[in-house]
Formats: C-alpha cells, sequence, structure tokens
C-alpha cells in the first residue's frame, strides 16, 4: 500500500505543478522539477533587458550552447548578483531543486510566471515563457524588480 501512495502523491504534486504551464510539462523526478517544452516551435530571439536593477551591474552574456544564454549582473557593493537564463530550444530542459522553495503562478500581463521563491533566503526563480523563447529570472529580487525586467525585454540583435 505505501507503494501506491507515494506515486499518488507524486502524481498529484506532479499534476499541481503541472496544469500545463505555458505549454512546458513539469514534472518532479527525484526531488528535481523536469521541465520540458510542448511547443511546436522554438523561439527565434533571445531578450536583453533595457532594465538593470539598481545598483547592479551588467556583468557578461554566456553562450551555454548555440540555443541558451545567460546574462549575469553583479552588485558591486554585496557581491550578489542575479542571472537570467534564456533557451530557444523546445526541447531544452531544466532541472530545478524544488526543496525549500514555495512555489505559485502569478498571471502578469500577457504573461504567465511560475515563481519559486526559497523559504529561507530572499532569492526568487521566475520562469516565464516569451514568443517561444523560455526565461529564468533568479537571484535575491522582489517581484517588482521582476516585472520591471520583464517589461524592459528587447530583442537582443547582438546575438
Amino acid at each position: 500500500g505505501r507503494m501506491i501512495l507515494i506515486m499518488s502523491l507524486a502524481v498529484v504534486a506532479a499534476s499541481a505543478l503541472g496544469l500545463q504551464i505555458f505549454n512546458y510539462k513539469f514534472d518532479i523526478k527525484d526531488g528535481f522539477i523536469v521541465i520540458t517544452s510542448l511547443d511546436e516551435e522554438n523561439g527565434s530571439h533571445f531578450y536583453r533587458p533595457e532594465y538593470i536593477v539598481e545598483s547592479y551591474s551588467y556583468n557578461e552574456k554566456i553562450a551555454l550552447n548555440d540555443s541558451s544564454y545567460y546574462y549575469t549582473y553583479v552588485n558591486d557593493d554585496n557581491n550578489l548578483e542575479y542571472s537570467i537564463e534564456e533557451s530557444l530550444n523546445k526541447d531544452s530542459i531544466m532541472y530545478i531543486d524544488n526543496e525549500g522553495y514555495d512555489n505559485y503562478k502569478e498571471t502578469y500581463g500577457e504573461y504567465e510566471l511560475v515563481v519559486y521563491r526559497d523559504q529561507t533566503s530572499p532569492r526568487i526563480i521566475v520562469y516565464m515563457e516569451k514568443e517561444g523563447t523560455f526565461i529564468a529570472i533568479n537571484g535575491h529580487l522582489s517581484m517588482d524588480q521582476i516585472h520591471r525586467i520583464i517589461d524592459s525585454f528587447v530583442i537582443d540583435d547582438s546575438i
């Protein structure tokens, strides 16, 4: 009976997260959440935020591969940083360890945001999709700052 109980709990958790959030499927495996895209189309643009959070400065853009980039920002005062990870590839799978995070969904304008808030620090991770591009914003940020980042996305012509 115990095995069945565990399985059904996993299914409940996955479907609670699942709900088909912006054409991404969220599955829980081994305490990690695996995100896969169900879109037919890959994204075609990377988006650079024109807004930079106060007291942070743009650090660098790192290519993970042809279809994924990180934009990184650092705070000179306290060594904190935040990053914006973007992937064009609909098949990209991102793992998130969901231990110690509260998660919820929020609609912001045309976007559906999946928010992970660390229970022990100000860290927050927000997942969203813009025109087929998968975006993760990660750092010690407020939702207001995240909304301002989202509002300022412009197509990055340098990539």
